[in-house]
């Protein structure tokens, strides 16, 4: 199956915040089950982040 993540901000995130967590996100990688087939990554507040990928299963969601 083919599935879509939306990522957003949280209400009231500081600007160091917001950098810090991009940061994080920058070195993340996809659980071991889950085929990344796209990745967008917004300069807008919603969504920052859209990640398209698939799997045969639902742990690697979960």
């Amino acid at each position: 199956m083919i599935y879509v993540w939306r990522a957003s901000w949280k209400p009231g995130l500081s600007r160091e915040q917001m950098d810090g967590a991009l940061i994080r996100r920058a070195s993340w990688s996809y659980p071991e089950g889950l085929n990344a087939l796209a990745e967008y990554w917004l300069s807008g507040s919603s969504p920052v982040v859209i990640s398209i990928f698939e799997t045969d299963e639902y742990g690697p969601i979960l």
